[in-house]
């Protein structure tokens, strides 16, 4: 089968993406960070494969396979959480997950998992006063 090549930059790190022939670069690019920049590429091995079979879609990272993905957004989606996972593990920066508001000045940092409240507790704070 014919699949699409793409290498995936930025934060000092890449990773290279195989994707079925009918997802365009555009449709991946739009899913990923705006300082990551994708590219048509076929240069080394490929880290994340997007698959097809079966009218689903499948991630293969490795010996993992992530999926189905029933919806090509949804897929997409995975994907891109793949291409930030890839980078963010490479990249000689540091990441952090988080929300923040401003106190007197002073800058205030909640890090945390996904879906632990950072956001609506930053809403929170914002609506008392908070910058």
């Amino acid at each position: 089968m014919i699949v699409g090549s793409y290498k995936f930059t930025g934060y000092g790190a890449s990773v290279r993406v195989d994707a079925p022939p009918d997802i365009e670069i555009s449709e991946l690019r739009s899913q990923v960070a705006p300082e990551i920049a994708a590219e048509e590429s076929s240069d080394g091995p490929s880290e994340l494969h997007l698959t097809r079979w079966n009218g689903e879609y499948h991630l293969l990272y490795g010996e993992r396979r992530y999926g189905p993905y029933r919806t090509l957004c949804n897929a997409l989606r995975g994907l891109s959480n793949g291409i930030h996972f890839v980078i963010g593990k490479r990249s000689p920066q540091t990441f952090l997950h988080a929300g923040a508001v401003e106190v007197d000045g002073a800058a205030v940092v909640f890090p945390g998992r996904s879906r632990w409240g950072k956001s609506r507790l930053v809403l929170s704070l914002i609506e008392q006063g908070c910058g």
